[in-house]
């Protein structure tokens, strides 16, 4: 409530000086919320490092996707289990598919699925999981108890990654334009911020990209220049919104709530 008179905007995570109100709250009802749904689903796996990726195309431009290179960057070599956290893939795409080719005729899945190519033969002793599947609260649950986990430029893993109980990396984004300043932050020591270029997903639009092009792109060890990976301008001031005054929410044909991630 605080948080909220202070900054007078719709969105809480636009907020660029009301992250001292909000930072301890978030954590104590995430971390609760995750030691919950740990108690009841004890059989469940949970992942040395959780990649958080929120896979759909439009007109977004502060959404969009890192480079490869960046999760090989960011993890180190002995990890034992990651999960690539997702929307709920198309039947045929998702975690308990068996391809019999280089694609599952959707653009999400293919991504998703070559990210997981990628990770495995970067981490060869990892067992690299798609974790399409949860609910919102069990992939809440695993961001805030991983110890390493990657929050790509998303609002949906922002919180947890907040509230996460080990090392959480948060990309540099429009979307939360206070990003810049949480790195050694009382109560967020254990956050850094990752600075590396984005592909936006409004580039991959506005460049009639196919899945192709787009793996490529992240695949390679440089920026692709006809796809102008996304870097944003320094904000002009420590209340600016980063938005433009438009929630990325607001778009007619969003996720709904129950599979937003």
């Amino acid at each position: 409530h605080e948080a909220c008179k202070v900054c007078r905007l719709r969105w809480v995570h636009e907020c660029d000086h009301g992250l001292d109100y909000m930072a301890r709250p978030i954590q104590v009802d995430m971390r609760r919320l995750a030691k919950i749904w740990q108690s009841r689903n004890r059989d469940v796996e949970l992942d040395d490092a959780v990649i958080h990726v929120r896979c759909f195309i439009g007109e977004y431009e502060h959404y969009g996707f890192l480079p490869y290179s960046v999760y090989t960057g960011l993890l180190p070599q002995s990890v034992r289990r990651i999960g690539i956290l997702s929307i709920p893939l198309p039947l045929g795409c998702g975690s308990g598919a068996t391809w019999t080719s280089d694609s599952c005729g959707n653009f999400c899945g293919d991504l998703i699925h070559d990210m997981q190519r990628f990770l495995q033969s970067t981490f060869p002793q990892a067992v690299v999981t798609i974790r399409d599947g949860d609910s919102p609260v069990g992939a809440y649950s695993r961001m805030v108890l991983a110890n390493h986990t990657i929050c790509s430029p998303s609002t949906f893993c922002l919180f947890p990654t907040l509230a996460t109980h080990g090392k959480g990396y948060i990309v540099d984004t429009p979307l939360y334009p206070w990003v810049r300043h949480v790195q050694g932050r009382h109560l967020l020591e254990h956050l850094q911020v990752v600075y590396t270029p984005f592909l936006s997903q409004s580039r991959i639009t506005q460049s009639k990209f196919d899945i192709k092009g787009v793996i490529a792109c992240l695949r390679a060890n440089r920026t692709c220049e006809d796809l102008q990976f996304q870097r944003h301008a320094q904000p002009t001031s420590w209340g600016s919104n980063g938005t433009n005054g438009v929630s990325p929410y607001s778009h007619p044909h969003q996720y709904p709530t129950e599979v937003s991630k």
